[in-house]
């Protein structure tokens, strides 16, 4: 006797049901994890290509003029298109990847998950866009002698309102990411298995990227970005020391850590060295990353609001003021650094000292546990290729090493305070070189090496060029090499002439460095192309390989959700409302006359948007109108702003724009008159037959000409019994309506 389960409205519960509904992993869902990784690649590309042309001469001589507007371009949009468009989007889809096989259970929300996708993504390319365009203004104001805080000023909403949105949607989509990690790993007690270890490390990350986002937006403030701005080197303590050591060291290179505990093994076949070693480095690192975020958030609060008392009472420079204040904070502003500085160094360390010892050992059948979670398919055995990719994270070892050695010296008395006095040249050491070492090397081998474990598993296609791996690693380590050995030996030699220039006397410290810039001449920015060349084509093949494996059918699945929703949006701006909607051709054709000239005329007074409005398009209409209203506006303000208005304004700056001016209404009313056309027009609706109607049209199928003999009577066959069909007409009935078919006799 066998019994099945049902309930109401549904069919018996088989086995395949149950084992679905049990099922951890669903190789479906994270085949749309793929569409991280293509965005990221996307965005290593545009940061490798522009890291190449902001050094170029002539570039790099004009970013470093427009001040604090070159800021903008060579700093906040391309370390954000890098970090957060390439980084923590493939940071994201490997830990999506992961959670659910080291805690046995499936993934909080496959809907936060795509909602995350869409807000990072946006959030983090508008912010690169928004930042370069802000800089291209900002930077081109300060080369025409206008000072930035005025322009800075002046731009006011302008500056502050894209700035804020894109960083908004950013931080929403970092945190709907973070409440899908927190909700997944819910219940720490559960962390239960041979390898939940790793969830410590996958936490740790999440919430070093949380409050990355959190410092992240509020510095962006107007009042936040005033005080940093005003407090120098203890503003810098602040942004970028500390907000790049949460997210860059606590959110990615943590969390690449404890992922290489689960991934070396399966690419090497061998155990991790020492587990217990692993728990007591991930301690360390945790204690000395966040005891040095705090340090570094604690010494810019006090620091710089010490530095404005003593510039409010009396007139020194920022620097002088600065140094006054670390003379008042005492021991405390070089024993809180360096302290927890060592604690994470040692953290650190111990990580290298057992990836360097998993690398020697030797090859296991019990390298890592076989045992699979529901729904997930076993990982092939290493060969030598999953070897060679393990490379990625020896490199990713190596460079950690460097970095945090070099991190421990420069926090030294001595050292700090010569890179300090040195200004920026000391910049080139530190935090130039210091970062590409522990930021663009350990953490861009170490994310290559984790797409290239994980995408053939996510996608279900094997690599498209093996020797396109290789070829990406080779040309990362020698771009790396040539980028790290040219900051330190251009920032030293530039670093040595300033002291002794400012040790002779008669140069203040930015007259010293221009000079020994000048002298270091044509090798500065040749150097620094000319091994940025070789990064951007790592990032380009390293691209290439992972878009071209996705393939055009992956791309297009990851990317329909998206173009498809934009698709209907505009489907929707495009329709028109009822009660502008006409019945016949003629006012159909009137009314488009009307749009016409309506959008034209206003569009040239500088109201584009008025056709669409009286169109009954009113969500294009309103967009239309404010942008070209208040871009116009903006322009003549700015333009006229800058000017030197001693012999009066000159408008001359409008002539190169009257094509534009005069050329955009007459598109916009075309687009307008064409989509009213199409859609203006109030269709009747159509009726459903009836039976009556379906039998008169049979009717009319006779022919008129032919009579019947008299002789002969007409018979015809009964007619079927019509069945009632519901509502809207006889096609629904179950059996159809045959009309009358008279029959003849000759």
């Amino acid at each position: 006797m066998s019994t099945s389960l049902t309930r109401p409205g549904a069919g018996p519960v088989t086995r395949a049901r149950l084992t679905r509904s049990r099922a951890v992993v669903n190789r479906d869902d994270e085949r749309m994890y793929v569409r991280f990784y293509a965005a990221a690649a996307i965005g290593l590309v545009l940061g490798g290509i522009q890291g190449v042309i902001q050094r170029l001469p002539g570039i790099s001589d004009w970013l470093y003029a427009a001040g604090y507007g070159g800021h903008l371009i060579t700093n906040l949009a391309q370390t954000h298109i890098i970090m957060v468009g390439a980084g923590t989007l493939t940071l994201t889809a490997t830990m999506y990847y992961l959670l659910p096989r080291l805690l046995n259970r499936p993934l909080y929300s496959q809907s936060l998950t795509r909602w995350s996708f869409w807000f990072t993504v946006v959030g983090v390319y508008g912010f690169y866009f928004v930042m370069l365009i802000e800089g291209l203004v900002l930077g081109s104001a300060v080369t025409h002698n206008v000072p930035y805080d005025t322009a800075r000023r002046v731009l006011g909403v302008w500056y502050d309102l894209p700035t804020g949105l894109a960083g908004g949607i950013m931080g929403v989509g970092y945190w709907l990411f973070v409440a899908n990690i927190y909700l997944t790993t819910r219940g720490p007690k559960s962390w239960k298995g041979p390898e939940s270890f790793i969830v410590k490390y996958i936490f740790l990350g999440t919430t070093g990227l949380f409050i990355g986002t959190l410092q992240g937006f509020y510095q962006i403030l107007p009042w936040s970005v005033n005080f940093i701005r005003a407090t120098g080197l203890a503003g810098e303590e602040i942004d970028p020391v500390a907000h790049a050591h949460i997210n860059m060291v606590c959110g990615v290179a943590v969390t690449l850590m404890g992922m290489s505990y689960y991934i070396l093994p399966r690419m090497l076949g061998k155990p991790i060295w020492n587990l217990k070693l692993a728990r007591v480095s991930f301690w360390l690192t945790a204690i000395g990353v966040i005891g040095f975020w705090l340090s570094l958030i604690f010494l810019g609060i006090t620091e710089g609001n010490i530095m404005l008392g003593i510039m409010r009472d009396s007139n020194v420079t920022v620097d002088a003021a600065y140094y006054m204040a670390v003379a008042r904070v005492g021991i405390w502003h070089n024993l809180l650094r360096a302290g927890f500085g060592t604690i994470m160094g040692i953290g650190f360390w111990s990580y290298i000292l057992i990836i360097f010892k998993t690398f020697r050992g030797q090859p296991s059948a019990s390298a890592y546990p076989k045992r699979l979670v529901a729904g997930d398919v076993a990982v092939p055995p290493p060969d030598k290729d999953s070897r060679f990719n393990s490379y990625f994270f020896l490199a990713t070892t190596i460079a950690m090493l460097i970095g945090t050695i070099q991190g421990v010296i420069q926090i030294l008395p001595f050292a700090s305070n010569w890179l300090d006095a040195a200004g920026q040249a000391g910049d080139m050491i530190t935090p130039l070189a210091h970062a590409q070492m522990n930021i663009v090397a350990s953490v861009g081998f170490g994310l290559m090496g984790l797409v290239y474990f994980t995408l053939p598993k996510l996608s279900g296609k094997p690599w498209m060029s093996l020797p396109l791996i290789r070829v990406s690693l080779v040309l990362m380590i020698v771009g790396i090499s040539m980028y790290y050995v040219s900051l330190l030996t251009l920032g030293f030699i530039e670093s040595v002439r300033v002291h002794q220039l400012l040790a002779a006397g008669g140069h203040n410290e930015l007259d010293a460095f221009n000079i020994a810039r000048a002298e270091v001449g044509w090798a500065h920015p040749f150097w620094l192309s000319f091994s940025n060349v070789f990064l951007a084509a790592a990032y380009i093949t390293y691209a290439a390989n992972v878009l071209l494996t996705l393939g055009p059918e992956n791309l297009r699945g990851s990317a329909a959700d998206g173009v498809l929703r934009t698709i209907y949006l505009l489907d929707g701006a495009l329709n028109v409302a009822k009660r502008q909607k006409v019945s016949a051709m003629r006012s159909l054709r009137l009314r488009a006359a009307r749009t016409f000239f309506v959008e034209l005329g206003m569009g040239w007074f500088g109201f584009m948007g008025a056709g669409w409005l009286t169109s009954g398009r009113l969500a294009l209409g309103f967009s239309l109108f404010f942008t070209w209203f208040t871009g116009w506006i903006m322009y003549v303000e700015w333009n006229l702003t800058t000017q030197n208005q001693v012999n009066g304004p000159d408008f001359g700056f409008v002539l190169p724009m009257l094509p534009l001016y005069f050329g955009l209404p007459i598109v916009s009313a075309s687009c307008a008159t064409i989509t009213y056309l199409r859609r203006g027009l109030r269709r009747r609706p159509k009726v459903a037959p009836t039976p009556v109607t379906i039998v008169e049209s049979s009717a009319l199928l006779i022919d008129e000409d032919a009579t019947p003999a008299p002789a002969e009577p007409v018979t015809a066959e009964p007619e079927p019994a019509v069945e009632t069909a519901p509502l809207g007409g006889l096609r629904t009935a179950a059996k159809p309506v045959r009309p009358v078919r008279p029959t003849y006799v000759d």
